[in-house]
C-alpha cells in the first residue's frame, strides 16, 4: 500500500496540474501580503487613537477571509487529483500495471488515498503557515487557534477527496468532477440558508441547512475552523447581534458532526474499494 502511495505522489506532483495550483497559491499569498501590509500602514496612519482595537479586529478579519480562500483551494485541489484516481486510469488501461502486480484491489485504493491525501495535507498545512506568518508580519496578529483550525481544513479536504475517489470509481473523470463538485456547492449552499434561518427564525431553512450538511459535511467542517481563528471579543458580538455572519461561526463544532464527518469519509473509502473490486479492468 505504501508503494502505491508513493507512486501516486509521485506521479501526481508531476503534472501540471499541481503546478497551476501551487503558482494560483503563490499569487494569492502574494496578494494577500500586500493587502495586510497596506491595510495595517492605513489603520497606523488614519486613526491616532485606538489603533490597538482595530488593527487586530481587522487582521482577525484578513486571517478569516485568508483561511477561507485557502479553504476553497483545498477543496478544489482534492476535487482535481481525485476525480481521476480510478476513472482515468481505467480509461488509459494505466491501472492495469498495478492490478497486474500481487496486490490486493483494495491496497491499490487506499494506497492512492494515502498519497493524495498527504499532499493535500501538506498544501493546507504550508498555505495555512503563510497566512499566519504574512499575517503577523504585517499586523502582529496571530489568531487563537490556528492548529484546530488547520486540522479542520485538512478533514474538510479529505472528506472531499474521499468522496471525489467514490465518484471516480462510479462515473467518468470529467462526470466526477462535476458532480463531486455540486455536492460540495450544495453543501456550502446549505450552510448559507441555515445560518440566514437561524437569524430569521425559519425552522424550515435551519432544516434544510441541517440536511445539506448531512449530505456533504464540507461547510459545516469550515464553520468549525472559523470558530478558532476568530478573537473571543469578535465570538461574543456575534453571539449578541441577530445579524451575524453567516460565512462563519461564533460555536465550535459539535463532536457530533466530527464523528459524522469522519464516518462519513470511511464509508466513502469502503463504498470505492467494493466499487472497484467489483469492476472489469
Amino acid at each position: 500500500m505504501l508503494v502505491i502511495a508513493r507512486h501516486t505522489l509521485r506521479e501526481t506532483v508531476r503534472k501540471r496540474l499541481l503546478l497551476a495550483v501551487v503558482v494560483l497559491t503563490a499569487l494569492f499569498l502574494l496578494l494577500y501580503g500586500v493587502g495586510s501590509e497596506l491595510l495595517a500602514r492605513q489603520i497606523r496612519e488614519r486613526m491616532l487613537t485606538n489603533v490597538d482595537t482595530a488593527l487586530p479586529l481587522a487582521a482577525s478579519m484578513l486571517t478569516l477571509m485568508g483561511f477561507y480562500i485557502t479553504s476553497f483551494l483545498g477543496a478544489l485541489l482534492a476535487i482535481f487529483v481525485s476525480m481521476g484516481s480510478v476513472a482515468a486510469e481505467l480509461e488509459t488501461g494505466t491501472i492495469l500495471t498495478l492490478a497486474a502486480r500481487p496486490i490486493r484491489r483494495w491496497e491499490i485504493v487506499l494506497g492512492k488515498w494515502l498519497g493524495l491525501a498527504t499532499l493535500i495535507a501538506v498544501y493546507l498545512i504550508v498555505a495555512s503557515l503563510g497566512i499566519l506568518a504574512l499575517t503577523r508580519w504585517a499586523t502582529q496578529y496571530t489568531p487563537p487557534s490556528p492548529v484546530p483550525a488547520t486540522a479542520l481544513l485538512i478533514l474538510e479536504a479529505l472528506v472531499i477527496l474521499s468522496l471525489g475517489m467514490l465518484g471516480s470509481a462510479l462515473f467518468s473523470t470529467l462526470t466526477s468532477g462535476a458532480v463531486v463538485f455540486m455536492l460540495h456547492a450544495t453543501g456550502w449552499i446549505g450552510g448559507l440558508v441555515e445560518a440566514l434561518g437561524s437569524v430569521f427564525d425559519s425552522q424550515a431553512m435551519v432544516t434544510a441547512g441541517i440536511l445539506s450538511s448531512m449530505l456533504v459535511p464540507s461547510d459545516a467542517l469550515w464553520k468549525g475552523a472559523s470558530f478558532y481563528l476568530q478573537p473571543v471579543t469578535v465570538i461574543l458580538a456575534q453571539n449578541a447581534s441577530p445579524l451575524a455572519n453567516p460565512f462563519v461561526s461564533a460555536t465550535p463544532i459539535a463532536t457530533s458532526m466530527l464523528l459524522y464527518s469522519g464516518l462519513y469519509l470511511v464509508a466513502c473509502l469502503l463504498l470505492t474499494v467494493r466499487r472497484f473490486a467489483h469492476q472489469d479492468l
